[in-house]
């Protein structure tokens, strides 16, 4: 793990300072708006993670296809508002699962690390346009991947074990209290998204983000989980979601209850 980290490093001195800048400020500002109050504009958030969530898939899975990425996108948006707590408990689940495995795998990944060859062919010194930044970012996630994918065979029973504790609790908690469950998800992606943003600026200035998180594991974990915790209690004290009520139909009002007397034949 720690190899890759520095191989990465070593390449993000030489990306294309556009697109670093453009992908961290971007994270950081976005992610502290999904983190402190993502869950006042539930429904717009659930949107666009509906559609982020089926557009990577279809992406990924389909060669990228632009026309199936598109529709899977749009077909997740709609599932996400139209099954909203199934949406928000298979979410809640999903993020408890990836969190967890990404902390137990790591003990394993060291056994499973292999050298990658991830930067395109070009003069040593020379900086990476716009195009070839994405492509080292890309191999790299799917080294990563490859990793976890490696890793993962090898953790022992009781890990599994928790991991479907886990998935049961969560999918629990985000169908039957699904505001604990909304403002639990989007404290969880704001903090990534500013994890991500930050690790970008401070690879922009050069620093060694990757190496310092692998480093000191426990800490930045302990980190993360202050921040996760801090915006799910903060979110649900001020960004409190009150469902609408149906309005109810109005009743035609009986003659007795507007005091009129309706005319007859014998009054006339």
């Amino acid at each position: 793990m720690l190899e890759i980290t520095r191989h990465f490093e070593q390449a993000a001195a030489r990306f294309n300072t556009v697109v670093l800048l453009g992908i961290g400020i971007t994270a950081v500002l976005l992610g502290l708006f999904v983190w402190l109050g993502g869950l006042g504009l539930r429904k717009q958030l659930l949107v666009a993670v509906g559609a982020l969530c089926g557009g990577i898939c279809a992406f990924l899975s389909s060669g990228y296809n632009i026309i199936l990425t598109v529709f899977a996108a749009t077909l997740g948006a709609v599932i996400a508002t139209r099954f909203e707590k199934i949406f928000l408990a298979v979410l809640a689940s999903a993020l408890a699962v990836a969190l967890s495995l990404a902390i137990m795998t790591r003990p394993y990944m060291n056994k499973s690390e292999r050298s990658t060859q991830t930067t395109p062919a070009q003069s040593q010194g020379q900086t990476y346009n716009a195009k070839q930044t994405i492509y080292v970012i890309k191999a790299y996630v799917h080294d990563l991947g490859s990793m976890i994918k490696h890793a993962c065979p090898q953790m022992p029973p009781y890990n599994w074990l928790i991991i479907l504790a886990l998935t049961v609790i969560f999918s629990v908690v985000g169908f039957f209290f699904w505001p604990l469950a909304s403002a639990f998800c989007c404290a969880t992606l704001g903090t990534i998204s500013i994890f991500l943003g930050m690790t970008m600026l401070l690879l922009f200035k050069g620093s060694a983000p990757l190496t310092g998180i692998c480093t000191r594991t426990h800490f930045f974990m302990l980190v993360f989980a202050a921040m996760v915790i801090f915006g799910t209690l903060e979110q649900l004290m001020l960004c409190k979601y009150t469902p609408k009520k149906p309005i109810p139909k109005k009743r035609q009002k009986t003659p007795q209850q507007t005091g009129k007397a309706t005319a007859s034949w014998r009054t006339s």
